[in-house]
């Protein structure tokens, strides 16, 4: 017997449409992340910095409770503080900042850490340097 193949009518395109763009969009985003790792190289090395600055910050949010009407019902004040380490990267005009409180606490101004410096080249052309406090 013969199967009878069923006509795709112009509704059935429109329904399905959005699936393919979707489609479309997730594999070119992956095909994109997959380009940019596959011809991104990084050189990594270390070097050291000093202490230049530590400072906190403080500060408050509120936290709105609301009901089911969205009437508030509750409001919560949340903390915030933050420790942050500034350096100075040694034999450079570039600065590293960490926000960690146990490198804050543990570090003063004036002292000797390390720094990773990560190079990054995209097709073997040079792009830019980042540095990093190693803790």
């Amino acid at each position: 017997m013969m199967q009878r193949i069923k006509k795709i009518h112009k509704d059935d395109i429109v329904d399905i449409l959005p699936i393919i763009i979707v489609f479309v969009i997730i594999g070119i985003i992956i095909g994109t992340a997959i380009y940019g790792a596959v011809n991104t190289d990084y050189e990594i090395s270390y070097t050291t910095g000093t202490v230049i600055n530590k400072y906190e910050e403080e500060y408050d949010t509120l936290n709105y409770i609301r009901d089911e009407d969205g009437d508030i019902i509750k409001v919560e004040t949340r903390h915030h503080h933050y420790y942050y380490t500034s350096v100075k990267v040694k034999d450079t005009d570039n600065y590293a900042t960490l926000c960690q409180r146990e490198y804050y606490e543990h570090h003063k101004i004036g002292d000797n850490v390390k720094v990773k410096v990560s190079m990054r080249y995209f097709k073997g052309k040079y792009k830019d340097t980042s540095y990093f406090i190693v803790y």
